[in-house]
């Protein structure tokens, strides 16, 4: 019998903001927008780690 193979996405949607070669980057989320309460909450982390990745970055300059 032949092997069958599945693949499930688990955060089929993804958004993208800000562009990688200008000053803060480019953020992208992965998220399941059948999930509204979850996608807000992984949009909300992703903003709080970028600012905290721009911090240590700007350290990293000074």
């Amino acid at each position: 019998m032949p092997e069958v193979i599945s693949h499930t996405t688990i955060r089929p949607d993804s958004l993208e903001l800000g562009t990688p070669g200008r000053a803060g980057g480019a953020l992208k989320i992965y998220f399941d927008s059948g999930d509204p309460v979850d996608s807000e909450r992984r949009i909300r982390e992703a903003f709080r780690l970028r600012e905290i990745a721009q911090q240590l970055a700007e350290r990293a300059v000074a």
